[in-house]
């Protein structure tokens, strides 16, 4: 809901090893099923609610080096928009496991 701008969302998934590859498919699977292979063009995918908070985000991901495993789409500063996005096995000491996400990413 609202690209996860709620203090509802989760700020991380831990997944058991022995189901984690069916995880990993059913979370993508239902990306696209929700949202299709770009959410900016789906009609009730929101934006991020402000410049500075889009920043934030992308400073979050930027520090993951490669770790993004899926995206649903292309993140646009011009549009504040940034896809739901999951990324694997972040570093414990990253911004993203050690500060609230407020945002459509799942670590």
């Amino acid at each position: 809901m609202n690209c996860g701008q709620i203090c509802i969302s989760a700020d991380y998934t831990f997944v058991h090893e022995d189901v984690y590859d069916a995880f990993k498919a059913k979370i993508i699977e239902y990306t696209k099923t929700f949202f299709g292979a770009d959410a900016k063009e789906h009609p009730y995918y929101g934006r991020i609610i402000a410049d500075f908070h889009y920043d934030y985000l992308k400073g979050m991901l930027d520090e993951q080096h490669g770790k993004v495993i899926h995206t649903s789409g292309t993140m646009d500063k011009s549009e504040r928009f940034i896809p739901p996005t999951i990324v694997e096995n972040p570093a414990d000491d990253s911004k993203l496991m050690r500060e609230e996400v407020f945002g459509p990413i799942l670590p």
